[in-house]
């Protein structure tokens, strides 16, 4: 006889990644969220979950992967399976959460991830230019954006 497998628990994995995106830290991504992310079409195992956290450190690549995922964007394909049947009920209950989230936070994590990019740029020239010596000097008539 078969082993039963064990359904998945939807509300946690979606609070989790709701979690990570809410509050920008990937940090925060838990075991299980991973492991059932980690197993959708088109991610890879990054060795474990800290290698996935840190592969997905600047969340544009997560919210990316996860709207361009095969299983994300057909979440009932599951339900054609024959056998363990509660489990990939489960499953597309999981998957029909993920694409709402990323929607919901798509616009302001590219946004703050581009600015916190900009940030970073910015002050990496600043410390290039003490180290070189060099001022900024402001030009009459030139308007920066």
């Amino acid at each position: 006889m078969e082993k039963k497998w064990k359904v998945l628990n939807t509300k946690a994995i979606i609070n989790n990644l709701n979690l990570v995106f809410r509050t920008r830290e990937i940090d925060k991504l838990n075991n299980p969220t991973y492991e059932f992310v980690m197993n959708l079409s088109g991610f890879i195992a990054h060795y474990d979950l800290n290698g996935f956290k840190a592969h997905y450190h600047d969340l544009r690549d997560l919210i990316k992967d996860l709207k361009e995922c095969s299983d994300v964007l057909r979440p009932d394909y599951c339900l054609e399976c024959d056998f363990q049947k509660d489990y990939y009920k489960s499953k597309s209950e999981t998957l029909k959460g993920i694409l709402p989230l990323v929607l919901r936070y798509e616009l302001e994590i590219n946004k703050d991830f581009s600015n916190l990019e900009k940030d970073q740029d910015i002050n990496t020239i600043k410390v290039l230019m003490r180290k070189h010596n060099l001022k900024w000097v402001k030009l009459k008539g030139v308007k920066l954006k």
